[in-house]
């Protein structure tokens, strides 16, 4: 028995893992096939094949099952966490064993040395008390750092490297690097510039709320919206009670809020929608992650030549919960 190709390492698990394999043999075999942990060992699921002298077999659906992203419940320091979005497999039929390929979540080109897999703007705000998930991948073939500098009260230079191949998070806190009031991110590859991200430290506005989601990498994004529609609303209950009726003013429900975006560009927005599209949403107090139900089904988009901005709804996902 051998096995005639295998998938590519660093394809995702978002597409098909292809194993083509051949018995070898003039009579049709019946075959147990183990995909196992190159880390462990431990045989993470089996598929039976019967009668096939030749076989396709599609791993992607079975690794899907197991291999499950996990988030931070809080974040406690700036520094790299393995979110369980990697994989490294190998095949197992009766002796014969195929060789070892790494697979992640992220769909990305297996030979670029480092991707970013957020795709929000470079320009972003948090506040001091805190923090935001970068989501990068890098196929180990060069060295890949994140460099850190801090500007205002207190000034400071921060090196990270990735501490290996695959899908990694990033995770920076800001009450970690001092007094200041901006941060420059920088992403390099064998000291070339990749990306640069920049955040301006601020405080919130009253009725602001820090969403977070999962984007199509199943990467994190988190995005702050700046104003509750409700405190919007507030100002003007009264004309719109007199123009459509008592109504108009009750925007919210117990456990539930409607959030407006600040003005964005059209890239903004676009990346801003697909949370509408997202397997996980949730909320960040500070720097401790609450899980929300999204109850926005879609979002209306103003031209791509203008500013614009989009609201979503969203509900505890714990009864009795605030938000």
């Amino acid at each position: 028995m051998i096995f005639n190709s295998l998938p590519q390492d660093f394809s995702s698990l978002q597409e098909p893992l292809i194993y083509t394999l051949s018995t070898q043999e003039q009579e049709p075999q019946d075959l147990l096939i183990e995909i196992c942990s190159a880390e462990s060992g431990q045989v993470l699921a089996t598929k039976q094949l019967y009668a096939v002298s030749e076989a396709e077999v599609d791993i992607a659906p079975l690794l899907r099952e197991c291999i499950i992203p996990t988030l931070p419940t809080e974040s406690l320091g700036t520094g790299f966490l393995d979110c369980g979005c990697n994989v490294s497999v190998y095949l197992k039929v009766g002796d014969v064993q195929s060789a070892t390929r790494c697979f992640q979540w992220a769909k990305v080109e297996p030979s670029t040395p480092l991707t970013m897999l957020s795709e929000q703007t470079t320009n972003r705000a948090m506040a001091a008390d805190e923090c935001d998930w970068i989501g990068v991948f890098s196929n180990g073939s060069k060295e890949c750092n994140i460099h850190i500098e801090t500007f205002g009260k207190e000034c400071r230079k921060v090196d990270y490297r990735l501490p290996k191949a695959g899908q990694q998070l990033f995770v920076l806190v800001a009450s970690e690097m001092g007094d200041c009031d901006q941060i420059e991110v920088e992403i390099v590859v064998d000291d070339a510039l990749i990306t640069k991200l920049y955040y301006d430290i601020k405080s919130n506005l009253r009725g602001a709320r820090r969403v977070g989601w999962l984007n199509g990498n199943l990467s994190p994004e988190i995005y702050t919206f700046p104003m509750r529609k409700s405190l919007l609303i507030e100002a003007t209950r009264r004309h719109l009670e007199r123009q459509w009726g008592r109504g108009a003013g009750q925007v919210e429900r117990d456990g539930e809020l409607k959030l407006i975006s600040a003005y964005e560009p059209s890239t903004q927005l676009e990346t801003l929608a697909k949370i509408v599209h997202s397997s996980k949403v949730w909320l960040m107090r500070g720097c401790v992650r609450q899980d929300v139900d999204l109850l926005t089904e879609r979002v209306m988009l103003t031209p791509a030549e203008r500013l614009g901005f989009i609201e979503i709804d969203i509900r505890a996902a714990k009864e009795g919960e605030e938000l």
